[in-house]
């Protein structure tokens, strides 16, 4: 019985012991991500690569941002250089802008000259059956995509006013799929998940091999802070996207 009673306080004495703390979790890093509409299939692989991190917390927003007023790191995607300025830029890809038309337009090429023609409004109808009128569809003047565009035909013309303003590329898909007589361009990824009826009523116009030259850009994501170990792992699974 003696035995049984010190075996009892015993146990009593071990259950009373407080049980050691546990290690916090770290605290994921608040990431902030500003890209232009144009670039979501990027923003949707950045958005793939957080996840593969639960140090880092990542919110999107398309609209450029300020960093003063977030609580976190700014990271900015952008297809060519023109207009960053973050103190380091890495390459995570590389977009090429294309000339869509409708499937039932004859056209298959654009020589240098046409495509500055039809661009800039001198030439207003397709040389082709009954001549229907082109109906060129292009970004707001500030888009990035419109300037790169722009820059990439020989004389830089500018848009004509006939033209029809449409605010994403998928705007843009959608009408050049719905009408023969229309021409757009979008970034080659957004070609890659067409749906059947879109990928049917769609395809891609050749231009000379100066003009396709000056239309690839490199996709570029810029961070104004030094890399700390979760961003550059960020950084990392980008750049693996393209092995």
């Amino acid at each position: 019985m003696k035995h049984f009673l010190v075996t009892l306080v015993v146990i009593g004495l071990i259950g009373c012991e407080p049980i050691p703390p546990s290690s916090p979790m770290p605290t994921p890093v608040s990431v902030f991500l500003s890209y232009p509409a144009y670039l979501q299939p990027a923003a949707d692989r950045v958005v793939d690569c957080a996840n593969e991190n639960p140090l880092l917390a990542l919110f999107l927003d398309p609209i450029p941002a300020d960093q003063s007023q977030l609580p976190g790191v700014l990271l900015q995607l952008q297809l060519g250089e023109i207009g960053l300025n973050g103190n380091n830029l890495y390459q995570v890809g590389e977009e090429e802008i294309k000339i869509i038309v409708n499937t039932n337009n004859p056209l298959f090429q654009l020589s240098t000259d046409q495509l500055f023609a039809i661009y800039s409004g001198q030439q207003t109808n397709w040389e082709y059956e009954d001549q229907p009128e082109i109906q060129v569809w292009a970004y707001p003047p500030e888009d990035n995509l419109r300037i790169l565009l722009e820059t990439a035909i020989p004389g830089t013309p500018r848009l004509s006013s006939r033209a029809n303003i449409a605010p994403t590329p998928t705007s843009v898909i959608r009408a050049v799929a719905s009408d023969p007589a229309a021409l757009g361009f979008v970034p080659s990824t957004w070609l890659d998940n067409l749906t059947a009826d879109e990928r049917s009523s769609i395809k891609t116009v050749e231009l000379e091999a100066t003009v396709m030259a000056n239309l690839t850009h490199p996709v570029l994501i810029s961070v104004e802070e030094p890399l700390t170990p979760a961003i550059h792992s960020l950084v990392a699974c980008m750049q693996n996207f393209e092995d």
